[in-house]
């Protein structure tokens, strides 16, 4: 069964208790009222002078001259009955209730040595007519010669104004019941079209359409903090494909750049050793620019393999080396070395002070010259190079800028990628294999850190590798 069924039968089953329970004590208490009144009703009788008592062998029973005083000799119906019982249990004298002409049966009296008869004597009790057609109230009291008076009212009005009640009751029920079924299934049903939007989006996003929310009203109630939640999970789910999506894209870009830059230097190596094992180098000049293009295509390729490595062991979040690192010495020996590179080149480094971090001194040595080679590369010979070092909020920052062509803000946002390069033509002219930026990017995240780019064409770019410093604690992978 559904839901909608099972809590529009729930619904039916406690009103069909409620109402049974509240029938019961309804006729219950209205038998037990009109009962109430004919015993009030019968003490009265019983209070009142009784009857005349017929004399010893006098006049036969029903004789006009032994009627009680309360008889109306016109025919009257009477709605109680007397009776005169003797010590020994007979009964002497009675007046049956009913018309004269039509009596109702005289009710049963109950054995002196019954347990009946002391309850019948000392209040009132409820006994069987003679023919069992019906049943009386009855009491009794005690009066002069020891004889016993004993008054007794039908309880067939009572018992037909209970029935006539009772089915009033079971027609009221039944409306009661199927009002409420049918109320209570629209408002179960427009209560749970939350339920069923949710089901119907479910479908739509397993179909493929992650976009899709649940739409709700009014947050405070229970579905509404679903379908909220509800929502807050599909959001983080799209953001999961979405992620998975792009990590794939990235794999297959990353996958075909690497074969990109792979197969030049493969295809050179193997082309000389092909020619020198033909013979079509022989010895001297010729096989000597063959072995040093050999011997140069080898150690970019080993480069290249370093530097994937690198990132491969940066990616699965290999600890550090620790060790205390100054970043202003760092910056002083890239600029040197730059300076031995390119002499040609004016290169300054800012710094008020020792700027110290903890960290891997060989990664953070090879981020900061890969920021420096980047500004090499990518501005023309001779264009000046600031290096800054400074300590704020925490952290040291080495800003690298340079006073090239910038970059554009197409770009500004892929410089960090694997392999990306400004240049759609893929040309090593305009830089090397695409990873320096990346490594640079990986060092400062696997510190715990970022690098920060701010660039316009035209007018340079500044790079900023920004790690915690010493007192902020050690790298997150360490």
């Amino acid at each position: 069964m559904t839901i909608k069924a099972r809590l529009a039968l729930a619904v039916v089953a406690l009103l069909a208790v409620a109402t049974a329970v509240l029938a019961t004590v309804a006729v219950t208490s209205a038998r037990d009222s009109m009962v109430d009144q004919i015993d009030d009703r019968l003490q009265e009788i019983a209070r009142r002078p009784p009857m005349p008592i017929p004399p010893v062998g006098g006049t036969p029973r029903g004789a006009p001259g032994n009627l009680p005083d309360n008889t109306d000799e016109q025919g009257t119906y009477r709605d109680t009955a007397e009776l005169l019982v003797a010590s020994d249990g007979d009964t002497v004298f009675d007046l049956p209730a009913g018309f004269p002409g039509d009596p109702e049966p005289l009710p049963e009296i109950p054995s002196r040595d019954s347990p009946d008869w002391a309850d019948l004597i000392d209040g009132t009790v409820t006994l069987p007519a003679t023919d069992g057609s019906l049943e009386y109230r009855a009491t009794a009291t005690p009066i002069e010669n020891g004889l016993i008076r004993v008054v007794a009212g039908s309880l067939a009005d009572v018992e037909d104004a209970t029935s006539r009640l009772l089915l009033i009751v079971l027609i009221t029920a039944a409306a009661v019941l199927a009002a409420g079924g049918v109320a209570s299934w629209l408002v179960i049903r427009r209560g749970l079209r939350p339920v069923d939007r949710m089901i119907d989006t479910a479908g739509e996003i397993a179909a493929g359409d992650l976009s899709r929310r649940v739409e709700h009203a009014d947050e405070e109630t229970e579905l509404g903090r679903l379908a909220r939640a509800v929502n807050e999970m599909l959001g983080r789910l799209e953001e999961a494909f979405d992620a998975r999506e792009a990590s794939q894209a990235r794999l297959k870009r990353f996958v075909a750049d690497a074969s990109h830059e792979l197969r030049t230097p493969v295809a050179a190596i193997r082309g000389y050793a092909e020619l020198y094992r033909k013979g079509g180098l022989p010895q001297g000049d010729s096989l000597d620019r063959a072995m040093g293009r050999i011997e140069a295509e080898s150690e970019r390729v080993g480069k290249l393999v370093e530097d994937l490595l690198l990132l491969a062991r940066l990616d699965q979040q290999q600890p550090l080396e620790q060790g205390e690192v100054d970043m202003v010495r760092i910056a002083r020996d890239a600029v040197e070395d730059m300076g031995a590179i390119d002499p040609d080149r004016p290169v300054v480094v800012e710094a008020d002070g020792p700027a110290l971090v903890n960290g891997d001194d060989a990664k953070l040595r090879q981020a900061v010259g890969n920021l420096l080679a980047n500004a090499r590369a990518h501005t023309p010979a001779g264009s000046p190079v600031e290096v800054r070092v400074a300590e704020c909020d925490g952290e040291v920052a080495v800003s690298v800028a340079d006073h090239g062509p910038g970059i554009g803000a197409a770009d500004v946002e892929r410089v960090f990628e694997r392999f990306y390069r400004t240049d759609p033509s893929r040309s090593r002219e305009a830089g090397g294999t695409g990873l320096g930026l990346a490594i640079v990017a990986a060092v400062a995240e696997a510190h715990g850190g970022r690098v920060e780019l701010d660039s316009e064409p035209g007018k340079g770019a500044t790079f900023t590798l920004l790690v915690p410093g010493k007192s902020q604690g050690s790298p997150r992978f360490a």
